[in-house]
Protein backbone atom coordinates (compact mmCIF):
# COMPACT_ATOMS: atom_id res chain seq x y z
CA UNK A 1 0.00 0.00 0.00
CA UNK A 2 2.83 2.38 0.82
CA UNK A 3 4.50 1.52 -2.47
CA UNK A 4 1.28 2.43 -4.28
CA UNK A 5 1.14 5.74 -2.41
CA UNK A 6 4.72 6.39 -3.48
CA UNK A 7 3.82 5.71 -7.13
CA UNK A 8 0.85 8.08 -6.90
CA UNK A 9 3.06 10.84 -5.49
CA UNK A 10 5.60 10.07 -8.19
CA UNK A 11 2.96 10.60 -10.89
CA UNK A 12 1.53 13.76 -9.32
CA UNK A 13 4.84 15.62 -9.09
CA UNK A 14 5.25 18.79 -11.14
CA UNK A 15 8.35 18.79 -13.35
CA UNK A 16 10.15 21.49 -11.29
CA UNK A 17 9.65 19.47 -8.08
CA UNK A 18 10.01 16.00 -9.57
CA UNK A 19 13.39 15.20 -8.02
CA UNK A 20 12.33 16.04 -4.45
CA UNK A 21 8.98 14.28 -4.73
CA UNK A 22 10.58 11.27 -6.41
CA UNK A 23 13.08 10.91 -3.60
CA UNK A 24 10.36 11.15 -0.94
CA UNK A 25 8.03 8.82 -2.84
CA UNK A 26 10.53 6.14 -3.72
CA UNK A 27 12.92 6.20 -0.79
CA UNK A 28 10.65 6.96 2.13
CA UNK A 29 7.28 5.45 1.21
CA UNK A 30 8.68 2.71 -1.01
CA UNK A 31 11.29 1.81 1.60
CA UNK A 32 8.74 1.55 4.38
CA UNK A 33 6.42 -0.46 2.11
CA UNK A 34 9.16 -2.91 1.20
CA UNK A 35 10.36 -3.07 4.80
CA UNK A 36 6.89 -4.15 5.86
CA UNK A 37 6.29 -6.38 2.84
CA UNK A 38 9.50 -8.44 2.83
CA UNK A 39 8.97 -10.09 6.23
CA UNK A 40 5.35 -10.85 5.38
CA UNK A 41 6.41 -12.37 2.07
CA UNK A 42 9.05 -14.45 3.83
CA UNK A 43 6.54 -15.75 6.36
CA UNK A 44 4.09 -16.65 3.61
CA UNK A 45 6.80 -18.41 1.60
CA UNK A 46 7.81 -20.52 4.61
CA UNK A 47 4.27 -21.31 5.72
CA UNK A 48 3.82 -25.07 6.01
CA UNK A 49 7.30 -25.90 4.68
CA UNK A 50 9.06 -28.83 6.30
CA UNK A 51 11.78 -27.64 8.73
CA UNK A 52 14.53 -29.30 6.71
CA UNK A 53 13.54 -27.37 3.57
CA UNK A 54 13.05 -23.94 5.14
CA UNK A 55 16.59 -22.75 4.38
CA UNK A 56 16.26 -23.73 0.73
CA UNK A 57 12.84 -22.12 0.36
CA UNK A 58 14.01 -18.98 2.12
CA UNK A 59 17.05 -18.77 -0.19
CA UNK A 60 14.90 -19.16 -3.30
CA UNK A 61 12.43 -16.56 -2.01
CA UNK A 62 15.18 -14.06 -1.22
CA UNK A 63 16.87 -14.63 -4.59
CA UNK A 64 13.53 -14.06 -6.31
CA UNK A 65 13.04 -10.78 -4.44
CA UNK A 66 16.52 -9.58 -5.38
CA UNK A 67 16.12 -10.60 -9.03
CA UNK A 68 12.70 -8.97 -9.22
CA UNK A 69 14.09 -5.73 -7.82
CA UNK A 70 16.92 -5.73 -10.34
CA UNK A 71 14.60 -6.49 -13.25
CA UNK A 72 12.08 -3.85 -12.12
CA UNK A 73 14.82 -1.23 -11.83
CA UNK A 74 16.19 -2.08 -15.28
CA UNK A 75 12.76 -1.99 -16.91
CA UNK A 76 11.85 1.33 -15.24
CA UNK A 77 15.20 2.82 -16.27
CA UNK A 78 14.62 1.65 -19.85
CA UNK A 79 11.17 3.28 -19.83
CA UNK A 80 12.65 6.54 -18.56
CA UNK A 81 15.51 6.37 -21.07
CA UNK A 82 13.19 5.69 -24.00
CA UNK A 83 12.42 9.40 -24.18
CA UNK A 84 16.07 10.23 -24.87
CA UNK A 85 18.63 12.30 -23.03
CA UNK A 86 19.00 13.10 -19.38
CA UNK A 87 15.65 13.05 -17.57
CA UNK A 88 15.98 16.55 -16.09
CA UNK A 89 16.84 17.95 -19.53
CA UNK A 90 13.61 16.63 -21.07
CA UNK A 91 10.67 18.89 -21.78
CA UNK A 92 7.98 18.89 -19.10
CA UNK A 93 5.55 16.84 -21.19
CA UNK A 94 8.23 14.24 -21.93
CA UNK A 95 9.13 14.04 -18.22
CA UNK A 96 5.50 13.37 -17.35
CA UNK A 97 5.19 10.74 -20.10
CA UNK A 98 8.43 9.04 -19.05
CA UNK A 99 7.45 8.98 -15.37
CA UNK A 100 3.99 7.66 -16.22
CA UNK A 101 5.46 4.87 -18.36
CA UNK A 102 7.89 3.85 -15.62
CA UNK A 103 5.22 3.97 -12.89
CA UNK A 104 2.73 1.92 -14.92
CA UNK A 105 5.38 -0.71 -15.64
CA UNK A 106 6.39 -0.88 -11.96
CA UNK A 107 2.75 -1.09 -10.86
CA UNK A 108 2.12 -3.90 -13.36
CA UNK A 109 5.17 -5.82 -12.12
CA UNK A 110 4.05 -5.35 -8.50
CA UNK A 111 0.54 -6.55 -9.36
CA UNK A 112 1.98 -9.57 -11.16
CA UNK A 113 4.10 -10.41 -8.11
CA UNK A 114 1.14 -10.02 -5.77
CA UNK A 115 -1.02 -12.29 -7.94
CA UNK A 116 1.77 -14.87 -8.14
CA UNK A 117 2.08 -14.79 -4.36
CA UNK A 118 -1.66 -15.26 -3.93
CA UNK A 119 -1.69 -18.18 -6.34
CA UNK A 120 0.93 -19.95 -4.24
CA UNK A 121 -0.88 -19.45 -0.94
CA UNK A 122 -1.65 -22.70 0.81
CA UNK A 123 -3.43 -23.26 4.11
CA UNK A 124 -1.20 -23.77 7.11
CA UNK A 125 -0.94 -27.40 8.23
CA UNK A 126 1.58 -28.03 10.99
CA UNK A 127 3.79 -31.04 10.55
CA UNK A 128 3.58 -33.87 13.04
CA UNK A 129 7.05 -33.17 14.45
CA UNK A 130 6.34 -29.50 15.06
CA UNK A 131 2.96 -30.18 16.65
CA UNK A 132 4.35 -32.95 18.82
CA UNK A 133 6.85 -30.57 20.40
CA UNK A 134 4.58 -27.55 20.78
CA UNK A 135 1.25 -29.25 21.48
CA UNK A 136 2.50 -31.38 24.38
CA UNK A 137 3.85 -28.37 26.29
CA UNK A 138 0.41 -26.75 26.59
Amino acid sequence: MLNAAGLVLFLMADPPNVLTVTIVASVVLGGFGMGLGYPATNLLALEGVEPGLQGTVSGIQNTSLQAGGAIGTAVAAAALGAYGGQFTALAADDQIAARTSAAVILAALALFGWLALLSLHRPFQPTAGRCARSCTSR
